[in-house]
């Protein structure tokens, strides 16, 4: 009965920037990081999360990205300051 997919899990709704973006705000970290230190992240890892929608099961988890897929909108622009 089990298909290798764990029962649950975590799930977020986030915005990934394209790789351009990514790199330059990796570039940004890894300058801060040599100032303080911390933990750096990969640019491939790098995302802002807008909900944290909990632990889903598989079949919700399906359902929540074919709704995903259907969402449409105007580009935007973000100013993160």
């Amino acid at each position: 009965m089990n298909s290798g997919e764990p029962a649950q899990r975590r799930c977020f709704l986030a915005l990934w920037p394209e790789a351009p973006l990514a790199q330059a705000l990796a570039q940004q970290g890894r300058a801060l990081w040599q100032r303080g230190g911390g933990r750096l992240c990969e640019p491939e890892a790098l995302h802002l999360t807008l909900a944290c929608l909990g632990d889903l099961s598989a079949e919700r988890g399906r359902a929540l990205i074919a709704a995903a897929r259907q969402c449409t909108g105007d580009a935007l622009a973000l100013h993160i300051d």
